[in-house]
């Protein structure tokens, strides 16, 4: 399965660019911005790493040491008319706020059916 692996941009200048992705199929990996994904059969890469533990235990500069890794994947240019279920949750991670993996009320999250990643940098998923 090639499929597509997609993380905050930390460096967005703008809400068009929140995501970025690539497609694993085609080499080199050339990284795209996005504003709004929609992802499917998800996979958490969670974080690890000397940068994450510099960031997480000392305040260091955030770095992509974590991303989703998808089936598949669908390009918004806005969540206007986007509906997200009732049942989907909030996913979240933020190494600032001590966070050491991504979770959803608390509870690790590992594998996510649909996840929404929206251009405020919101993330939701149906489990």
């Amino acid at each position: 399965m090639a499929g597509f692996t997609a993380h905050r941009n930390l460096n967005a200048k703008s809400d068009r660019e929140t995501w970025s992705f690539y497609d694993l199929s085609i080499k080199p990996k050339r990284t795209q911005p996005a504003s709004v994904l929609i992802l499917q059969n998800v996979t958490v890469k969670q974080p690890s790493g000397q940068k994450f533990l510099a960031c997480v235990d000392e305040g260091k500069k955030r770095s992509v040491f974590t991303w989703f890794r998808a089936e598949s994947l669908e390009i918004l240019e806005s969540s206007e008319n986007l509906q997200i279920p009732a049942n989907a949750l909030r996913v979240r991670f933020n190494p600032r706020n001590g966070d050491r993996f991504f979770h959803a009320n608390g509870e690790r999250v590992d594998a996510m059916r649909t996840v929404y990643l929206l251009s405020t940098g919101e993330c939701f998923a149906t489990l």
